[in-house]
């Protein structure tokens, strides 16, 4: 039986980091942070709207002079909590009054528990997945006023994942922690039903008292749209994964 040389074993490995750089580097940045930093991870998923090459988005909800994408923070069950408590997760929101929000998928973990943590995500066991979205769209149609025939067909429509942004992680010379964020985002599938919706709320995002705007790509690029009003980054991943876009390791 032939026994791999350790030169061999060696350029085995360097082919192999090469190949799966991109999925690599979350978890090893991970373990950069091992002895300095907590990470605050933020999980969610946003759908792209578009109408006529124009991209709709809405008011943030928690930061009213921005517009954002449609959807917002995955949440966990409760059968996860074991899971959470064991690699120590702590939720931005355990302290608010609101119980729902104590189970976001936002807040902080040591880093050694980072690969667990991603491969107790990846299992999409314990939370949600695409009914994120539509808990999202019911709650956000209904705080920006939108009429029921255009928020029923797009709440309803079935949606397909684009793409998948992971963000860090990276660290912050003013913090104590590092971040990383998770992306999914999705696009509606088309049927008469939702064209006939996206078109109805194009339509109203144009009116001046409206809490939904149309936006070009200019616009998205800038973060900020022609008359001045605030885009939130993370709108730009709906155009692009420019910035970051790999996945992370399989663990």
């Amino acid at each position: 039986m032939d026994v791999p040389t350790p030169t061999g074993a060696i350029l085995a490995l360097i082919k192999a980091c090469f190949k799966h750089n991109d999925h690599l580097a979350p978890l090893v940045k991970s373990y950069v942070y091992l002895f300095r930093k907590d990470i605050r991870i933020s999980m969610a998923c946003l759908v792209r709207y578009e109408f006529e090459g124009k991209i709709i988005l809405v008011r943030n909800r928690h930061r009213q002079e921005y517009i954002a994408p449609f959807g917002g923070v995955i949440k966990f069950h409760e059968d996860a909590r074991t899971v959470l408590d064991n690699i120590e997760f702590q939720s931005e929101q355990k302290s608010s009054t609101d119980k729902d929000l104590i189970y976001d998928l936002r807040g902080y973990l040591k880093s050694r528990y980072f690969g667990t943590f991603m491969t107790w995500f990846k299992s999409r066991t314990g939370r949600e997945q695409v009914d994120a979205l539509h808990r999202e769209l019911r709650e956000e149609f209904a705080e920006s006023g939108i009429p029921q025939h255009i928020a029923k067909p797009l709440i309803e429509a079935k949606y397909s994942l684009v793409r998948v942004i992971h963000e860090g992680p990276y660290g912050h010379d003013e913090h104590k922690h590092a971040t990383f964020r998770y992306l999914e985002i999705y696009k509606p599938v088309m049927s008469q039903g939702v064209e006939e919706a996206l078109k109805h709320l194009a339509e109203i995002s144009t009116s001046s008292d409206s809490k939904t705007q149309l936006v070009n790509k200019q616009e998205l690029d800038k973060l900020r749209t022609r008359l001045g009003v605030p885009i939130a980054g993370h709108a730009r991943y709906l155009n692009s994964a420019k910035w970051h876009g790999f996945e992370p390791a399989a663990l």
